[in-house]
C-alpha cells in the first residue's frame, strides 16, 4: 500500500472533472425542465461529490492512513503514540521515569467530544509500531502511512 499525497489531489480533480463534465451532459442534452429534474440532474451529484472531497481532505488533514493490523482495516486514526514512541495503553502514557500521563486522541465518529470544527480537524501523532520490535511495550501493531513520501518508517513502499 502506498499512501502519496500527489494522488489525493489527482482523486479531487478527477471529482470535479467528473462533476463538470456531467453539467455539461445536462446542458447538452436539452438542460431540466422541471423540479425533480432539476433536483436529479443538479443537486443529486453533489452528494457524492462533497462526501468523496470531505474523505480526501479528512485524509490530507490526518497526514496519511493508519493500518490496524490486528483489525486488518485501514482508518483514519489509531495509530496514536505517546512521546516516548508507544501507544498509549488504556490511553495513559508511561514514561520511562515512572511518570504518566492521559493521551488524547479524537475518534473521527466520536461527534458528541467535539466542540468545534478544530476539535474535528485536529489530528493526533501518529507512526507506525511493532510489537515484535519492541518485546518491552503492548502487544499490538499498526502502521501509518504518511502521504508526504508514501514511507513506512523510513522506507518506500512501492
Amino acid at each position: 500500500y502506498q499512501s502519496d499525497k500527489n494522488e489525493a489531489f489527482v482523486v479531487l480533480g478527477f471529482e470535479a472533472a467528473s462533476l463538470v463534465l456531467h453539467y455539461i451532459s445536462v446542458y447538452i442534452e436539452g438542460g431540466i425542465s422541471n423540479a425533480f429534474e432539476f433536483f436529479m440532474q443538479g443537486l443529486l451529484p453533489l452528494i457524492p461529490f462533497t462526501v468523496a472531497i470531505s474523505l480526501v481532505l479528512f485524509y490530507l488533514k490526518q497526514g496519511g492512513v493508519c493500518y490496524l493490523v490486528e483489525d486488518r482495516v485501514f482508518k483514519f486514526s489509531g495509530c496514536e503514540v505517546c512521546i516516548d514512541g508507544y501507544p498509549p495503553v488504556d490511553g495513559i502514557c508511561y514514561l520511562k521515569d515512572g511518570t504518566n500521563y492521559t493521551f488524547v486522541a479524537t475518534d473521527l465518529l466520536d461527534v458528541e467530544s467535539y466542540n468545534t470544527v478544530d476539535d474535528l480537524l485536529s489530528r493526533t501523532n501518529q507512526v507506525s509500531y511493532c510489537a515484535a520490535q519492541n518485546p518491552s511495550g503492548p502487544d499490538t501493531n499498526f502502521c501509518f502511512f504518511d502521504f508526504e513520501l508514501g514511507q513506512l518508517d523510513g522506507l518506500v513502499i512501492e
